[in-house]
């Protein structure tokens, strides 16, 4: 008898303002209550500032302005995803991604995924759909390397 390999992954669709983020449930530490956020001096305008997680500043970031050419913007953000460094050659452990809403854990598989055409954006690895519903999947190592250029 002849077994088919399911392969699953468990992930997080993070709610931005717009747009739904996927991150591998893995790169995602802690969710938590929208902590307080203190300006950075000299920031690019996505980063919303600096938070204390467990006793450690770390820049938090507001996903959709580093396409948009807005400044990030605290004010309707609801929870901080906080997220695993997934850079081992940096010294950024972890970083604060704003969540204007609920997460919500899902797992994929290939049949309820479908890869879209979108704006090429270098920030952004791919556009999919999860069963019709609209995602972005990250560049974690570009907006990583950009936080640490300005950190």
């Amino acid at each position: 008898m002849s077994e088919t390999a399911s392969t699953s992954l468990h992930c997080m669709l993070i709610p931005l303002r717009k747009n739904l983020l996927l991150l591998p449930n893995t790169t995602v530490a802690e969710i938590v209550s929208l902590p307080t956020i203190k300006p950075a001096d000299h920031s690019p305008d996505f980063w919303a500032g600096l938070s204390t997680w467990r006793s450690r500043q770390i820049p938090v970031i507001d996903f959709e302005s580093l396409f948009d050419n807005n400044t990030a913007n605290a004010h309707d953000a609801s929870r901080l995803c906080v997220l695993n460094s997934i850079n081992t050659a940096t010294n950024l452990n972890f970083y604060g991604l704003l969540c204007y809403g609920s997460p919500q854990l899902i797992t994929l598989n290939e049949s309820i995924l479908e890869a879209v055409d979108g704006p090429v954006q270098n920030f952004i690895h791919n556009y999919i759909n999860i069963a019709n519903t609209a995602a972005i999947i990250p560049n974690l190592d570009i907006i990583e390397a950009a936080i640490i250029q300005t950190d």
